[in-house]
């Protein structure tokens, strides 16, 4: 299978980290300069060019992919950060905000991340669907930064592709359907066994019979 190998993962395996995973090793790995345990996060300006990273869902044939990307603000000096891609096609728009907590548990959960959550809009003239991709970015918590200022900027982004994984839904439910007409009998079997069963017990019947009598002589 192509995809596999394009993400550098064995064939026959998916790569389906935790939340924890994302921000504890790989994003926090990343921007340290450590080594990473794969490659199927993905270096990629989102951005930029939309097409960039819109060819890789064909390349791939993934329904998600995860990206490495740089934070861009929309001025020198402000906190802001641009969420339109170049030439306008498209905007992220904020959902929801969620913080991630390693894996120490309670009471002493630590505070490792943030999680949001953006729904795509394509400008008016675009022929693409409004939320057609969702995209769940992560960014470390202040206890990973280190001081590290090029950190604060770089995030680890899930996109999912929402019409890929239609289709994908569809066939799942259209087989999971075929299955069942496969294993529930239809209505003509249903009525061979019910008559079966009153033959047999017509039959037994008739030998009560014939047993009564014999007793009575």
């Amino acid at each position: 299978m192509e995809t596999a190998r394009s993400l550098g993962l064995p064939v026959g395996c998916q790569f389906e980290p935790s939340e924890t995973d994302l921000l504890a090793h790989y994003l926090y790995n990343k921007v340290n300069g450590l080594p990473l345990s794969s490659n199927a996060v993905i270096e990629c300006d989102l951005y930029g060019e939309e097409e960039t990273w819109r060819r890789l869902f064909d390349e791939t044939g993934e329904t998600s992919l995860y990206f490495f990307t740089e934070l861009k603000k929309k001025t020198a000096k402000g906190s802001r950060v641009e969420r339109t891609s170049l030439g306008g096609c498209v905007t992220w728009r904020n959902q929801s905000d969620k913080a991630i907590y390693g894996n120490d548990g309670p009471p002493n959960k630590t505070l490792i991340g943030y999680k949001r959550t953006f729904s795509y809009v394509p400008k008016k003239t675009s022929t693409k669907a409004k939320g057609e991709m969702v995209m769940h970015e992560f960014r470390l918590a202040g206890c990973l930064l280190n001081n590290n200022n090029q950190a604060k900027d770089y995030v680890l982004c899930r996109i999912i592709n929402k019409q890929k994984l239609q289709p994908t839904r569809l066939r799942d439910k259209q087989n999971m359907n075929i299955a069942n007409e496969k294993n529930e009998p239809n209505d003509q079997e249903v009525n061979i066994a019910n008559d079966q069963k009153d033959q047999e017990m017509d039959i037994a019947s008739e030998v009560l019979k014939l047993l009564d009598a014999e007793d009575m002589y």
